[in-house]
């Protein structure tokens, strides 16, 4: 719990200030290239861009010429690369902040030249589409010219929201461990802003993670840690802007994006053992199925009529 607290401390000190604030992200990005860079592309990245796209052809999710909005897309731009590989479409990567790591992302696409086999099943010469498209990523001197090549578009919002897109705009919303980061008083507008823009008919799919983030620097504690917290204890020693989680549990999550007007297809969630933690008040009334989520994948759809 010691080493949890001092990384609960950092990401408070870091947060105090727009300098400190840029000061993170600066230090985050050397630390995270060298580190990336280093342990070469993980195997739950095959695992995900599998689920991916299996699921975006088990729903009839893309078609050729579609267009794809990755949400968060951060420094990879994973989920849109995968899906451009497997579908001929246009993607735009929208975040709030640059986070792009060039020459990482540069690595974990040329590994992609050895497993892209690995991912799904390809129709005849797919494959040598797919590796011509890997071969132009790998010889680009910048992003500019990737997204020339893969034909996407990188936009940033600092305030996180969507309002700015057109109706319809979209046949496929993706996002990957983001939708956690989003502040809790404009999550329920940003889902709205989802349903809005994808077009009738169209999908959303997300993997969100909502683990205590801080057990990723010490995996000592529970998965869920914040549990053991009020929301008031948690305000006011815990929360940050630089590792902000909103603490929104799963039947919450299915809530809002019901509300929205989104009919789910499929759930997939992932759970971790609680063990004998004291849980604060307001998450003692969580089924254990609930109690124990720590990531969830969600697949919805927009009815065609578009009605909510």
């Amino acid at each position: 719990m010691l080493k949890y607290m001092m990384f609960v401390a950092a990401a408070r000190a870091f947060s105090l200030t727009p300098q400190t604030r840029r000061l993170y992200r600066k230090l985050g990005n050397v630390v995270l290239e060298h580190q990336r860079m280093r342990e070469g592309l993980p195997e739950r990245y095959i695992e995900r861009a599998n689920w991916l796209v299996e699921t975006c052809k088990k729903h009839g999710a893309l078609q050729s010429g579609d267009q794809l909005l990755e949400i968060g897309t951060g420094w990879l731009h994973w989920e849109a690369t995968i899906l451009r590989l497997f579908f001929d479409i246009d993607a735009l990567l929208f975040d709030v902040v640059d986070n792009r790591l060039f020459h990482v992302y540069r690595q974990y696409t040329s590994k992609l030249t050895d497993c892209i086999d690995r991912i799904s099943i390809t129709a005849p010469g797919q494959q040598a589409k797919q590796l011509a498209l890997l071969r132009i990523i790998k010889d680009s001197r910048s992003f500019d010219e990737i997204y020339r090549a893969l034909s996407f578009k990188y936009v940033i919002n600092p305030q996180g929201k969507l309002d700015k897109f057109r109706d319809g705009r979209f046949d496929l919303i993706v996002s990957c461990d983001v939708l956690e980061h989003v502040e809790r008083r404009i999550v329920p507008d940003v889902i709205s802003d989802m349903y809005r823009i994808v077009k009738p008919g169209g999908y959303v799919i997300h993997q969100i993670d909502i683990s205590d983030h801080f057990w990723y620097f010490d995996t000592n504690v529970s998965r869920k840690n914040y549990y053991r917290f009020s929301e008031e204890t948690w305000q006011r020693h815990f929360e940050n802007v630089v590792q902000y989680i909103n603490r929104i549990q799963r039947p919450e999550w299915l809530r809002m994006f019901g509300e929205a007007g989104f009919d789910l297809c499929e759930e997939q969630i992932f759970s971790d053992p609680l063990g004998k933690m004291q849980i604060a008040a307001q998450y003692r009334n969580l089924e254990p199925r609930d109690l124990e989520c720590s990531v969830m994948r969600v697949v919805y759809r927009k009815s065609s009529s578009g009605r909510k």
